[in-house]
């Protein structure tokens, strides 16, 4: 958005500028000083954006991995306090440090210390601007309302500001989501269904053991060492073991807004108390309620909260064709990641390891190519096509999660129908319905990992031959085309 010129995208900017002028407005700033200081913010944020690594290239997990230390660091950045810096963090002893983007410190130094340095004005105004938004939500509702208004233009395309309520729900889930998560599990999610999805997980990690034995392209070495990493994949259902406490949480029921500043101190506290101690094998990312899942390279873990253990993916009550093909195909999915284009290079303990064979990982890469190739070729709007390599991962996990739970589903039960069938692919299909305006829509394209929800669930199907049988798709047809990408 900051260095692309078609005329989209200088719409964008064209509303952000607007957008940081009335906010400063607001502050009290004349509109001549806004102008001023808007151009300062922007000189900055274009720098830095000039030097950061494009998001598809950052799923290379060795791209984003340099270990160097507080030295390494400061020979970077030489004229940056560094010493100052993890003082006033609070962890001031810290040295082993990972640069994601070595480059983009030597950049930032440039900015800040070179003969055309940034000014102390240019820095104020900077950080002013960005301690404020990060704020708005605890500001007054004109502060709320021009934060929608800007939001609602250039990304989502929304026409209403969500209720109060709505709001309130996802700032205290921010704040201090495990003690919401709990209240949410007490009242929605009994030991039943974890029991239930306990089970589909196992039985499709036996599918991922039985997929593995029919790989052509994989190596007898490799697969031994792909099986040692399931095996010791370790799996989180519904809720924590350990609750996370929040006693030192000061909520101020007279301030929101020091309540919002008290809770991201907290939270960031938290993950800093870390540095130096043992890994905590049963600290959880998400919060309980939240409508997701996720797979972690570096424990070696799946996770599902039971905010997705509900319909539309998942229901104790219903039919188990269809929680296959909702939840079913999630776990399926996160179960992949650990094999696809970035999981794989991490051994069953997590490590930063290249495990696959140079013949294995070679082949693996055509067929990862095919996934590209595939996705490049989608438009989801008028000129606007899906980035295959951005979206490689989530696609490839797709793929194989939707292979998984069919065959856990199948090999579970006693007999199968077409009906059945088709209900299970009807539930993975219906798991994603959604609706997005156009803006929204374009920036996910450019920004999101995950292809959109039609072509998650069409790119998929359409490279499932099964699929084809159930539907009685003719060959050739848009779902069974004659040639198709496969890697699980």
């Amino acid at each position: 958005y900051y260095l692309k010129d078609d005329d989209k995208t200088i719409e964008v900017r064209n509303l952000y500028v607007k957008y940081i002028e009335t906010i400063l407005e607001f502050l009290g700033q004349s509109k001549e000083s806004a102008k001023d200081d808007v151009q300062k913010i922007l000189r900055i944020e274009t720098h830095l954006a000039k030097n950061f690594m494009p998001r598809a290239d950052r799923r290379d997990p060795f791209k984003v991995y340099h270990r160097l230390d507080r030295k390494g660091l400061r020979e970077k950045m030489p004229d940056f306090n560094w010493d100052l810096y993890f003082q006033e963090s609070g962890v001031p002893g810290v040295q082993a440090i990972n640069v994601a983007v070595p480059d983009f410190f030597v950049s930032l130094n440039e900015l800040l210390f070179s003969d055309q340095k940034t000014t102390v004005a240019e820095i104020k105004a900077y950080l002013k601007w960005h301690w404020v938004a990060a704020a708005i939500p605890a500001l007054p509702r004109k502060f709320v309302d021009e934060n929608f208004h800007f939001v609602s233009q250039a990304f989502s395309g929304q026409k209403q500001l969500e209720t109060r309520w709505k709001r309130c729900v996802k700032a205290v889930d921010q704040g201090m989501g495990f003690a919401l998560g709990k209240a949410f599990v007490d009242l929605s999610y009994g030991s039943e269904g974890k029991t239930i999805t306990q089970k589909m997980i196992q039985n499709i990690e036996k599918s991922f053991s039985a997929e593995l034995d029919t790989l052509g392209w994989m190596d007898d070495l490799t697969k031994k060492q792909a099986l040692k990493k399931l095996n010791a994949i370790v799996n989180k259902v519904g809720y924590p073991d350990v609750w996370r406490r929040y006693d030192s949480l000061i909520v101020d029921r007279k301030s929101f807004l020091k309540t919002l500043l008290n809770s991201a101190s907290f939270n960031s506290l938290y993950h800093l108390n870390k540095i130096g101690k043992p890994v905590d094998r049963k600290d959880w990312e998400m919060s309980p309620s939240t409508v997701n899942a996720y797979y972690d390279a570096s424990m070696n873990e799946m996770v599902f909260p039971s905010g997705i253990l509900q319909t539309p993916f998942f229901n104790k009550d219903a039919p188990m064709d269809s929680n296959y093909g909702g939840i079913g195909m999630v776990v399926g999915h996160e179960l992949t990641h650990g094999f696809d284009d970035e999981g794989r290079h991490y051994d069953a303990s997590g490590n930063l390891v290249d495990w696959w064979s140079p013949t294995v990982s070679k082949a693996f890469e055509a067929k990862a190519e095919c996934v590209v190739k595939q996705y490049d070729s989608y438009e989801s709007l008028p000129g606007l096509h899906l980035n295959g390599k951005l979206t490689l991962g989530e696609n490839i996990a797709d793929q194989g999660g939707i292979r998984l739970a069919h065959r856990a589903w199948v090999d579970s039960q006693d007999s199968t129908s077409f009906a059945s069938e088709q209900r299970f692919f009807l539930a993975f299909a219906q798991s994603w319905c959604s609706k997005k305006q156009e803006q929204l829509t374009r920036m996910l394209i450019k920004t999101d990992p995950h292809s959109p929800p039609r072509f998650r669930v069409n790119g998929v199907l359409s490279q499932f031959p099964r699929f084809a049988e159930v539907f009685q798709c003719k060959p050739g047809a848009t779902m069974a085309p004659k040639s198709r990408c496969e890697i699980w």
